[in-house]
């Protein structure tokens, strides 16, 4: 009877503890999201830097197999050169030094989309030379 009721409590507890993660990962993905989205109504309205922002939050919703956070990282990148290439280097600066420290924000017991960081370093080193 022991056995059967330690087993009980095992398996409830388990139980639990996979309901609560699966609460957590989907909080996770629906803060990326949200904030991914807001991030394409900025761009939209051509508000860059509000995008920018929008895109550094998303990325820091971190979640492995998140799609939010590896686009908002390619359109970080793509605002970053489009900008560069019409001479804009702040707003440019601002792009890519923000996708380098989202990441860095998302930091747990692993480093993710390294690099990314290290195209980021490569990049601000070089026209943060030039600026």
């Amino acid at each position: 009877m022991s056995e059967s009721n330690e087993s009980v409590r095992i398996s409830r507890f388990l139980m639990f503890v996979v309901v609560l993660l699966i609460m957590v990962l989907g909080r996770v993905y629906i803060g990326s999201v949200v904030e991914y989205n807001r991030a394409i109504v900025a761009a939209g309205a051509n508000d860059e830097i509000s995008a920018i922002i929008h895109h550094g939050r998303a990325i820091k919703w971190y979640a492995p197999l998140n799609p939010w956070v590896k686009d908002s990282a390619q359109a970080l990148w793509d605002i970053g050169e489009s900008a560069a290439k019409r001479g804009d280097m702040k707003t440019a600066i601002f792009a890519i030094e923000t996708l380098r420290s989202s990441l860095h924000a998302a930091r747990g017991p692993f480093q993710p989309m390294t690099e990314w960081i290290d195209r980021s370093n490569l990049w601000l080193a070089d026209h943060i030379i030039q600026e």
